[in-house]
């Protein structure tokens, strides 16, 4: 039995032409711009994080110009200390010191400080005793006299001098302008 294939009911039993149907058309390719939001916001993070680090870098440069300024002055001031007039070193080493001070601390702790107190300001805020109890002490009444003591210890007043520079320059990097002889207060 050969079975003809029936039409479906309400088709007609003669074929219909081919329908012409075009291609698919695929939509353009995305161009560059504007770019995507996920790209804008790589954009802008990228930007901030070039902003901070120039600034870190501008900042660390001009600590590290400061250091080496510092380090000039301290070499001329221990030669100077060790040179023919050691007396006109020392207020020198007292002009240098007081300006450190007034550089790192704020100028109503410092500014009016004279003989015992300025020497108590040093050791407390180079952590030492130093000046008032050891070859600092030259620095209150040095620039006064009309000749050093006997027994000036240049080589002692210039680690007592050189380990309160560095001090205070490492505290300033820590602290960032915090002075250190009041007491910090917390958040409330």
């Amino acid at each position: 039995m050969n079975a003809q294939p029936q039409p479906f009911p309400g088709t007609s039993p003669t074929p219909q032409p081919a329908l012409q149907l075009e291609d698919i058309h695929l939509p353009p390719e995305p161009g560059f711009w504007p770019p995507a939001p996920g790209w804008w916001l790589v954009g802008a993070l990228l930007l901030i994080a070039i902003f901070f680090g120039v600034r870190a870098l501008l900042r660390w440069r001009e600590k590290r110009r400061e250091q080496q300024r510092i380090e000039a002055t301290l070499a001329r001031l221990k030669q100077a200390l060790d040179g023919n007039d050691p007396q006109q070193a020392i207020i020198d080493i007292n002009v240098f010191l007081r300006k450190m001070a007034l550089t790192h601390f704020p100028a109503s702790e410092v500014a009016s400080l004279t003989g015992r107190d300025w020497l108590e300001f040093l050791d407390r805020s180079g952590h030492t005793g130093a000046f008032t109890r050891g070859a600092g002490a030259v620095l209150a009444e040095g620039p006064y006299r009309a000749g050093l003591p006997d027994n000036f210890d240049r080589d002692a007043l210039w680690r007592a001098i050189d380990a309160w520079v560095r001090t205070v320059t490492k505290k300033e990097e820590k602290t960032s302008g915090k002075t250190l002889s009041q007491p910090q207060e917390s958040p409330a």
